[in-house]
């Protein structure tokens, strides 16, 4: 999960939430700062991502402005990580601008409530609680849909390519032939 603008934000990354309902769910306890959650399941590292102006308004404070930093947040520790590295985190280096996913192998990541609020319905916000679990796309009386392959791809950028089409109902990726469906029907498409 990026900034607007394709840059690092703010984000408060622990192992406490070693899943991706737990990550989601810990995002939305923390409705009044965290503008979402990004997940690398085979790490098992939940990242709860934020802006520096949100994270303060929300009544937090920035106790560590450094790169990996430690930072606790009702018990639990975290590391900071802001603005790619090198630089201290500011307002104008984490303003989150609506987000942006930046496609990238073993990274998930979902838009909170928070963030739909403030920049609109987009097309990762309205996909937030979506996911329907490992599986293929059918119609919902079981039979297959019309599917479009495209091969070589990964299930970040399955689901963004979905985005930019009208027509397309879900996305389905297979990790084994590295191919992502775009689904949907005669109707829609």
């Amino acid at each position: 999960c990026r900034r607007g603008n394709g840059a690092y934000g703010l984000s408060f990354s622990t192992s406490a939430w070693p899943t991706e309902e737990l990550c989601r769910k810990k995002c939305l306890e923390y409705s009044n700062w965290c503008l979402a959650a990004q997940m690398r399941p085979f790490y098992q590292d939940c990242n709860l991502v934020t802006d520096l102006e949100t994270f303060q308004a929300a009544g937090h404070t920035l106790q560590n402005n450094v790169w990996g930093g430690q930072q606790t947040i009702d018990g639990t520790q975290y590391q900071t990580y802001c603005g790619g590295g090198g630089t201290g985190c500011t307002v104008g280096n984490t303003a989150f601008e609506g987000g942006s996913l930046n496609p990238r192998s073993g990274y998930k990541c979902w838009l909170s409530p928070l963030a739909e609020s403030t920049v609109g319905p987009s097309c990762l916000a309205a996909s937030i609680d979506t996911y329907l679990g490992e599986g293929e796309c059918r119609q919902e009386s079981g039979g297959y849909s019309l599917k479009f392959s495209l091969p070589w791809s990964n299930s970040d950028w399955c689901r963004e390519t979905c985005c930019e089409y009208d027509w397309c109902l879900a996305a389905e990726f297979t990790e084994s032939q590295s191919e992502c469906r775009l689904v949907t029907d005669v109707a829609s498409f």
